[in-house]
């Protein structure tokens, strides 16, 4: 994904720790696309995590208007949950994607 691109260049736990205190700054939770489904899982910080298996509900998305982690890193996507997991980068939605 964009964000782990970006920090390609560093090492494994150098890279995890970074991903791990940005999960504090991240909103993906306040996104109107994120579902009950993605609450229980727990799943944040697309940009780093490379979508999510949950069904998703096409709403309103908030990156990068409002997400300091996009902002940060200057990342240039949004809807970030509804990259395919197996697919990596592949915005090819063989999980159920609705549009509302």
């Amino acid at each position: 994904m964009e964000l782990l691109d970006k920090l390609g260049k560093m090492d494994e736990s150098e890279k995890n720790e970074i991903i791990q205190s940005l999960r504090n700054e991240c909103i993906c939770h306040s996104c109107p696309n994120y579902s009950t489904c993605m609450q229980t899982s727990g799943e944040l910080l697309y940009c780093s995590t490379e979508g999510s298996d949950c069904p998703t509900y096409k709403r309103k998305c908030i990156c990068p208007v409002d997400c300091p982690v996009h902002d940060k890193f200057k990342l240039k996507s949004n809807y970030y949950c509804l990259y395919d997991k197996k697919l990596k980068k592949e915005e090819i939605y063989h999980k159920e994607v609705i549009e509302v």
